[in-house]
């Protein structure tokens, strides 16, 4: 039977026999999934996403401690995980612009192995394609309740404020469509808020367990990272 040649902006088909076998959704795309009987008698499915240009243009911005601490409090295994084929995996139909992961060097004076394997770690994501973006580790004192006891302890600085800021920033420079924020950090919740009055859309990576209700109310909808998201992303099969 012979279809129009445009659906929803694209070109799918040239009066050729089609099959609508459902409607179904993947990485929060709409999609059709049809099957097409070649004029020799071959079948062969294809996915027509619904509802998106196929320029829109994704980034994926990673709170890499807040990230990989929402993995472990869930009993999830990260194993050697592969950040660029994540994003192939969740992007869908989507232009992959970016994935930048934001985190903080280890004190090399304090802990010499760690500061190398953590070195690299950080080849290993540049030499794949992330970018990397580096806060600071600065020392802090703290008064026990209990003992009035006074002590010192190291936390992450400038991590969660880059994030936001590439979150607000890139929203009002139109430098992309779609943002995929991998943090349940609720400080970036004014970054999301402005991004979305600015017509983009965020989606909240969310692993399967963590409570992170919060940020993934201010976000469109969250994707559930589960220990299978986890095994078909690794850098090593």
């Amino acid at each position: 039977m012979a279809m129009d040649n445009t659906f929803h902006g694209f070109k799918i088909w040239n009066s050729e026999k089609w099959l609508i076998n459902f409607v179904a959704e993947i990485s929060y795309y709409p999609y059709l999934m049809a099957t097409h009987w070649d004029a020799f008698g071959g079948e062969q499915r294809v996915a027509i996403f619904l509802g998106v240009a196929m320029e829109d243009r994704a980034i994926f911005l990673v709170d890499g401690p807040n990230f990989y601490r929402n993995l472990r409090s869930c009993g999830l295994e990260r194993g050697h995980l592969d950040f660029m084929k994540l994003a192939d995996i969740l992007s869908g139909p989507r232009k992959v612009t970016g994935v930048v992961f934001f985190t903080s060097p280890t004190d090399q004076a304090a802990d010499a192995s760690n500061y190398a394997n953590q070195q690299r770690f950080f080849a290993a994501l540049q030499n794949s394609g992330v970018d990397l973006r580096l806060g600071k580790i600065v020392m802090r004192n703290k008064v026990c309740p209990l003992c009035n006891q006074s002590f010192e302890f190291k936390t992450e600085k400038s991590v969660d404020v880059q994030l936001a800021l590439e979150v607000a920033l890139g929203a009002a420079k139109d430098s992309w469509d779609t943002a995929y924020v991998a943090t349940c950090d609720s400080d970036i919740i004014p970054a999301i808020d402005f991004a979305r009055s600015q017509g983009k859309k965020i989606f909240l990576l969310l692993p399967d367990g963590a409570n992170c209700y919060s940020v993934g109310r201010a976000c469109d909808a969250s994707i559930t990272i589960t220990q299978k998201t986890l095994n078909d992303s690794q850098a090593f099969e």
